[in-house]
């Protein structure tokens, strides 16, 4: 016998973190892994920022929304869905 008493449930306080799993864009020809640099200097002539982002979460990730806004480009927040991904062409 299981005995579950839903009043008892106490709400998950402790809020994921947001992981920024990939940042890339194209310099020329090339694509660069540019995730672990910092601070960004993106170039004159630099195209294609790519950003990968995740929040972890066990209970259902397709139900993690994300969005977007990449302030001087957005004029509001881009809604992306569950895939956590955003490109930003120039």
């Amino acid at each position: 016998i299981v005995v579950f008493d839903p009043a008892m449930m106490r709400p998950n306080l402790r809020r994921p973190q947001l992981l920024i799993e990939r940042v890339s864009l194209r310099r020329g020809e090339r694509e660069m892994d540019v995730t672990n640099k910092a601070p960004l200097q993106v170039q004159d002539g630099d195209r294609d920022l790519h950003i990968v982002a995740r929040m972890p979460t066990f209970t259902s990730p397709e139900s993690t929304s994300y969005r977007f806004r990449l302030s001087g480009y957005d004029p509001d927040w881009i809604d992306v869905g569950a895939t956590g991904e955003r490109l930003f062409s120039r």
